[in-house]
């Protein structure tokens, strides 16, 4: 979708020479990120630009920027090239030169794209942004006798940080001081290479799209105790390498200084979490116009429609895509790019983020509720009536006072048909009721999202009240089998929203720790742990996962 970086930004590059950028490279909007890149070598340059004006831009959603096997670089190669090939990962200069030249006939300037945090490839130095502060700054011991734990989960191939064979980080000889990223090959390759492994977090679950209707129908069985989505693993990688992992350096510390320099493991750990303060779609200093926001989620590119039935949020791929629905979605894209049509002006991300605030913390306590029949110390009818009372709050905008079941011998659930009105009440909200010619396919795309999403959490809970109705009466065998039930159904919901905000360590992190996910390409998961949420020691972090 087409996004703007403000005016008044600021935007950080780092490098390990003096000369200043002048065609297309990466800026980071934190320091902390710019320094991980900047600081292999013996000197760490620091350059800080401000945008001079509204740089326009395309922002990629997701995990648009970790050098993986598995997908996150797919939309960016369909665009380019046409097809999405693992040989073509470590592509970055080509990507970054070929998507300049597809963009220059939109008036585009450059793409933002998430690893650990987000960067901003931008294609010209000398338009949009000006150079305030060009500094070196202290080198980083750069001396690693540990190294991140484990591969990739999903990965088959070598290690990302493989050269020439050898699993670990790049080797001191594999780069070259220059005043480009992107004029030195790593060894043994045919592209050249813009700088190293970049750093990406996994996917976040949807903001804006609910899967569609014609995707994986979401899970009945119940897993109680999970906090993700599974995720296969697979390796065909030794690990750990061979040989133990090398960076350039060590370096001495300049005249004067007393004490160590940072490790490079602080350095990298810092990018990380400067990458947590920004834990929002879109970045919190990028505008976006969702309202020409085009997906590979739109069941209108029915060959991916088909190939997500047997797949995970993990392992979707753009690339599945035929040769038909990506001439459609580049063309999609590029009309998009293009268009003058007038927007609602509805603020869509905010309408997503009330509904998502609304519901997601009362969904995860009914989970957390329902859960409590494990405890063989709780009497379920005390769970039930705890479950009546927070569908009840869930529901309270939309209980109105006539919608009762009317006098009968026969229970309330059985003929449900008085509990309508409660679900049309809720299953309209959100929705601004606009004529269709007001919307743009985008909008149309996302309007209907959002109300498949809220029409859905409205029929789980609704479909709860109308035996919450009279569980305070029922029998113990009774009260047994529906809280097994909604366990299910809610569980199931959850699953299938997959939104983010659930995505945390449970139970919380002690002092001292931060909750995490592996991240490219900072601290991999290691051998049979997928990418679960876990407790990183700060002043440890490849070290010291605490689970």
């Amino acid at each position: 979708m087409p996004a703007t970086v403000p005016a008044g930004t600021f935007l950080y590059h780092g490098r390990d020479a003096k000369t200043i950028p002048t065609g297309a490279e990466w800026l980071a909007l934190d320091p902390e990120h710019s320094y991980l890149l900047g600081s292999w070598e013996e000197t760490a340059w620091m350059l800080t630009y401000v945008a001079e004006k509204p740089i326009s831009v395309g922002y990629f959603d997701g995990n648009s920027a970790a050098k993986l096997w598995d997908g996150p670089l797919d939309v960016q190669d369909l665009l380019i090239w046409g097809v999405a090939e693992k040989d073509n990962v470590y592509r970055e200069c080509d990507r970054i030169n070929d998507l300049c030249a597809w963009g220059a006939k939109f008036g585009l300037d450059g793409f933002i794209r998430m690893e650990s945090s987000f960067e901003l490839m931008l294609c010209d130095f000398t338009k949009n942004v000006k150079l305030i502060s060009h500094a070196e700054i202290m080198p980083v011991d750069t001396s690693i006798t540990t190294f991140p734990p484990g591969p990739i989960p999903g990965q088959v191939g070598p290690n990302p940080f493989s050269v020439n064979g050898v699993n670990g980080i790049p080797l001191a000889d594999d780069r070259a001081s220059s005043s480009s990223m992107c004029t030195f090959p790593l060894k043994g390759s045919s592209h050249s290479q813009g700088g190293f492994p970049r750093l990406g977090n996994p996917p976040s679950a949807n903001l804006l799209l609910s899967p569609d209707q014609s995707s994986p129908q979401r899970p009945l069985t119940p897993q109680p105790n999970s906090t993700s989505p599974e995720r296969p693993i697979q390796s065909d990688v030794p690990w750990p390498p061979e040989k133990p992992p090398r960076l350039p350096g060590p370096w001495d510390p300049p005249l004067g200084w007393k004490g160590s320099l940072r490790k490079w493991t602080s350095v990298s750990m810092e990018a990380m979490l400067a990458g947590m303060w920004h834990n929002f779609i879109p970045e919190s200093r990028i505008q976006v116009d969702v309202s020409r926001y085009v997906t590979l989620f739109d069941p209108k590119y029915t060959s991916l429609v088909d190939s997500r039935r047997s797949q995970t949020r993990f392992t979707m791929r753009a690339a599945n895509a035929s040769a038909d629905d990506v001439a459609a979605f580049k063309k999609d894209v590029e009309e998009m790019l293009v268009s003058s049509q007038i927007t609602s002006g509805v603020d869509w991300l905010s309408i997503t983020r009330v509904l998502i605030e609304r519901f997601s913390d009362r969904l995860d306590h009914l989970n957390f509720t329902l859960a409590k029949v494990e405890n063989p110390a709780i009497d379920n009818a005390t769970i039930a009536a705890n479950v009546r009372n927070q569908v009840l709050v869930a529901l309270m905008p939309y209980m109105l006072i006539d919608a009762i079941p009317p006098p009968s011998s026969s229970p309330a659930w059985l003929n449900i048909s008085w509990a309508e009105p409660i679900y049309r009440q809720c299953s309209s909200a959100f929705m601004p009721s606009l004529p269709e010619d007001r919307l743009t396919p985008s909008e149309r795309l996302i309007q209907r999202s959002i109300q498949d999403v809220n029409s859905e959490i409205c029929r789980v809970l609704t479909l709860m009240w109308t035996e919450a109705f009279e569980i305070e009466s029922r029998d113990r065998h009774s009260v047994n089998d529906v809280l097994g039930r909604w366990r299910i159904e809610i569980h199931g919901l959850m699953e299938w929203l997959g939104w983010a905000v659930w995505i945390r360590c449970r139970p919380s992190c002690k002092e001292g720790t931060v909750c995490g996910i592996p991240v490219w390409s900072i601290q991999f998961a290691r051998p049979g742990i997928d990418l679960i949420p876990r407790c990183i020691n700060l002043d440890d972090p490849w070290n010291a996962v605490l689970d």
